[in-house]
């Protein structure tokens, strides 16, 4: 008889420091501006930005 398979272990992955999300939403913030061509609001590219990485975090 074969023995039950287990469920797989949650992979537990570390948060960003601070440092790092900062970094992260700076890059992702530049690459918004560049696909409107630098133009539009800066604080609307971070927003978005912010909102775009938090997602990606899962938070």
């Amino acid at each position: 008889m074969k023995a039950a398979a287990k469920p797989a272990a949650k992979q537990v992955v570390a948060q960003p420091s601070a440092q790092e999300r900062y970094r992260m939403v700076e890059t992702a913030a530049y690459y918004i501006a560049e696909r409107t061509n630098f133009a539009g609001c800066q604080a609307e590219h971070w927003a978005q930005a912010e909102r775009e990485i938090a997602e990606k975090l899962a938070e």
